[in-house]
């Protein structure tokens, strides 16, 4: 996996580094057996995104938005439990190294 730069647009502009899953393979594997680590999942296309956090020993923000980049959908997930996003998207946030999450209506960009 590559690592990106994620750049939020919020009350205040601040940047996340993160891993940037694209393949089916690291789409599959997300943060599995990892340390406190953030991921960028982008998806093929649009569609209702379901997640596990088996195997995740730590709790994830979940941020979804789509081709316009804004944040859409905020989400929680603990250890061991699943998500299902309620709209569709193209991309996925998994936070789980962070101190500040993005709000509803923030511009997300990355490099």
């Amino acid at each position: 996996m590559n690592k990106v730069k994620v750049t939020v647009c919020s009350d205040k502009k601040y940047t996340i580094t993160v891993d940037h899953a694209t393949s089916l393979w690291e789409l599959t594997k997300g943060l599995m057996f990892t340390q406190k680590s953030n991921l960028l999942m982008q998806f093929p296309s649009k569609k209702n995104i379901s997640l596990h956090n088996c195997f995740v020993f730590y709790p994830l923000h979940l941020v979804f938005f789509s081709d316009d980049l804004t944040v859409q959908e905020i989400g929680y997930m603990k250890p061991f439990h699943f998500y299902t996003s309620r709209s569709t998207h193209k991309y996925c946030l998994e936070l789980g190294n962070v101190g500040k999450v993005p709000k509803i209506g923030d511009k997300i960009s990355f490099t």
